[in-house]
């Protein structure tokens, strides 16, 4: 029968292979979502409620809530809510030939579809 030291340095062992395993995986994972969010129309928001990291106390920021995201990079999930100046991320993909439309997280797959076909014909 094994000892105690034994199994400990089994389990921190087995521990270090999961860790690596999650390491590894992570950016296929990754990337497997981002495929699924857009497959779906699916953003952050979505997922992750603004409610869901407050912390209780009260801010004197105004809310994230007063200007929702509204587009997002499908490559890193950046969003921007439409207002102030256009992020680097949102030119590179418009200089890409991609659309706001295609971008929009309020407008429906067909209708990013659409426009994204009008675009590019």
């Amino acid at each position: 029968m094994a000892t105690l030291d034994e199994l400990i340095k089994d389990k921190q062992s087995v521990e270090q292979e999961i860790q690596a395993l999650r390491q590894r995986d992570r950016e296929s994972v990754i990337a497997e979502i981002h495929e699924l969010m857009q497959l779906y129309d699916i953003s952050p928001q979505q997922l992750w409620p603004a409610s869901a990291f407050s912390s209780g106390k009260s801010s004197r920021r105004p809310s994230k809530l007063l200007n929702p995201s509204r587009y997002v990079d499908p490559a890193t999930g950046q969003t921007w809510s439409g207002h102030g100046q256009r992020p680097k991320w949102l030119v590179a993909q418009l200089a890409q030939g991609r659309s706001l439309t295609e971008l929009d997280t309020t407008q429906p797959v067909a209708t990013k579809l659409a426009s994204s076909a009008l675009n590019k014909g």
